[in-house]
């Protein structure tokens, strides 16, 4: 086996666990994230940078205010463990796209995979019967190089040269209140002025989206019923009458029990992608599996009218 010159610097050759602690180390950034990332306590980190400073002969991170930086021998390792890794996970992609598996991992958000097991069960049973299907919910991107997830469904387009990118639709959002807020609080012209009205808002990073902004701006002069963070509970929070409030055109028009008061074109419509790794191209239950998905949520954002 071959070394990346970089990492023949440091003598002798540390062992791959070695080098895979010094990145995570690294990673870190100090010895109690480490040990958190790790699953160990603070003092077993410690003892471990030693013993691999020892096996380096050479100190691999000084400590400064809490935290840990490389020094130009730990830099040299981490930069070799950096490439190890990226080969080590090509090699894992490229095998996966060759071996048959049944089980396929797909990442996306709370409410994608909400809409995903609510509206699309018929099609998931008839389609991949055989196979199963993995949901890795969560509102971070789960790094598919890393095979955090074979495929994606995201907001936002990668620009990794290796993803495999697919537009599947736009999102279009609208201004909603259910039948039993309007029963007591009719709604009343103009829409982006929501004064008089309860209203459901995002907070944290949603409040920044231009659906957040959007629904702070209308409902400048409007009591907050409820703020959140989380898509299905603002859907939920509207639909229990709790106030009016934006959502997702696809998600809002579904529900029998929520009137439709305006269209929203002030807030940009949301590209929707479908995303895989290059080296699963060749993966027949992982292109199977991207083209229900692809087939689902398209007739979904289109039957939006």
């Amino acid at each position: 086996m071959q070394y990346h010159p970089a990492f023949m610097q440091v003598r002798p050759p540390l062992s791959w666990d070695s080098v895979s602690f010094v990145l995570s180390l690294h990673r870190a950034g100090s010895v109690a994230a480490a040990a958190r990332a790790l699953g160990v306590d603070g003092t077993t980190v410690s003892r471990r940078l030693v013993a691999v400073e020892h096996e380096a002969r050479a100190p691999l991170f000084v400590k400064s205010r809490g935290s840990l930086r490389a020094t130009d021998a730990g830099r040299r390792v981490v930069e070799a463990a950096n490439l190890m890794e990226a080969q080590m996970q090509s090699l894992d992609l490229a095998l996966a796209g060759k071996t048959k598996s049944t089980r396929v991992r797909a990442a996306m958000t709370e409410a994608v995979a909400a809409l995903l097991v609510t509206g699309g069960a018929e099609m998931l049973r008839s389609r991949l019967a055989d196979l199963e299907l993995e949901l890795v919910v969560g509102n971070q991107v789960a790094d598919l190089s890393r095979r955090e997830a074979d495929l994606a469904l995201r907001l936002v387009r990668p620009t990794s040269p290796d993803l495999v990118v697919k537009l599947v639709g736009r999102i279009t959002f609208g201004l909603y209140a259910s039948t039993a807020y309007l029963a007591r609080r009719p709604a009343r012209e103009p829409h982006d002025d929501l004064r008089g009205h309860d209203v459901v808002v995002y907070s944290g990073p949603l409040a920044r989206s231009p659906e957040g902004e959007w629904t702070r701006a209308a409902g400048a002069g409007a009591r907050v019923a409820v703020a959140t963070s989380s898509l299905p509970i603002i859907e939920a929070a509207v639909a229990s009458g709790l106030g009016v409030g934006v959502l997702p055109r696809h998600l809002g028009d579904r529900r029998p029990d929520l009137r439709l008061l305006a269209k929203l074109p002030a807030i940009p419509a949301r590209p929707f992608f479908l995303v895989l790794h290059r080296d699963l191209r060749s993966s027949e239950p992982v292109q199977r599996c991207a083209a229900v998905l692809t087939d689902l949520f398209r007739g979904i954002l289109s039957a939006v009218v």
